[in-house]
């Protein structure tokens, strides 16, 4: 590519990504629940951290897009808003 080449993308905005991806993957963690539990996404966004990955590049519901577009995991996995504004 040429040097003066520039990078577009697009950020989607978060809620709608993040049921998209419940919908297309169907993230086992969402599986897991139980079957007597009535609403295993309200269950999951009171705590993912329980259910989800703890290594961002994993994960397909902890900040993607802040991964796609390069954002060091560590920063991500420690929810470190200093650096990642940085």
């Amino acid at each position: 590519m040429p040097n003066d080449s520039v990078t577009i993308g697009t950020v989607r905005e978060p809620f709608s990504h993040f049921k998209s991806i419940l919908n297309y993957f169907q993230p086992g963690v969402i599986q897991r629940f139980e079957i007597k539990d009535d609403d295993p996404v309200r269950t999951f966004l009171k705590s993912p951290q329980k259910y989800d990955s703890p290594k961002p590049q994993m994960s397909f519901l902890n900040n993607r897009l802040a991964i796609e577009y390069g954002v060091n995991p560590d920063i991500i996995a420690t929810r470190d808003n200093a650096r990642f504004l940085d």
